[in-house]
């Protein structure tokens, strides 16, 4: 993956002497478009995907906490991941690190490592963390 500063040399290496740097911001912004349009449609491409892996994802957590109050797990922003939040009673008075530990014991016992590589983040709330944090 190159950085930005590669891009941009790449970008000015191939313009002809005369050019303005309003002509190297207009083909960076055209980059930055392309690669965006790009992030999307590989996105698309995963979303069935991901969906399905979040429907069974949340069925191994509703199963394995069955007094969970909620479990929402989603698409990520980055397009190839799925996010979470798992909000339950059981959590109160438990550190964050040692609900880390509940919830990845979890998972490493259900899915493969390449479904948990899948996993970016799942937060463990109890509800009334969760209402504080949605009220922020």
């Amino acid at each position: 993956m190159q950085t930005i500063k590669q891009k941009a040399l790449k970008i000015i290496s191939q313009l002809s002497d005369d050019s303005s740097w309003g002509d190297v911001l207009a083909e960076l912004r055209i980059a930055q478009r392309n690669e965006a349009n790009s992030r999307i449609e590989h996105t698309e491409d995963f979303l069935p995907m991901l969906n399905e892996f979040s429907t069974k994802l949340k069925g191994i957590l509703q199963a394995e906490m069955p007094s969970a109050q909620d479990i929402v797990v989603e698409p990520a922003p980055d397009g190839e991941r799925v996010k979470g939040v798992i909000i339950s009673e059981e959590f109160a008075g438990i550190d964050d690190a040692d609900r880390q530990d509940q919830v990845w014991d979890i998972l490493e016992s259900k899915l493969s490592e390449t479904e948990q590589r899948r996993v970016l983040s799942l937060i463990a709330y109890t509800p009334e963390e969760y209402r504080a944090f949605k009220e922020e």
